[in-house]
């Protein structure tokens, strides 16, 4: 998260959440629910409007639904 408050372009943002969601990630059986974040995170950049305050408070959204989908996969395999 903090990484994410200290970017200051929408550039380094994406490239923040990309590394984020890459790391969270990685393993092979993770490949579908990657590509769904990084797809949501494509969108969020591709759109277009919305200045780069905005756009870290979507971030932070996704970032609870992610922090949301790995808490509920821990209990799956728990």
């Amino acid at each position: 998260m903090a990484n994410v408050e200290r970017a200051d372009s929408t550039e380094k943002l994406q490239a923040c959440m990309h590394v984020i969601v890459e790391a969270l990630f990685s393993r092979d059986s993770d490949a579908d629910i990657r590509r769904s974040f990084l797809a949501s995170i494509e969108e969020l950049f591709t759109r277009g409007g919305g200045n780069l305050v905005s756009k870290k408070a979507k971030i932070n959204l996704l970032l609870s639904r992610i922090m949301y989908d790995r808490e509920e996969r821990a209990h799956l395999y728990a």
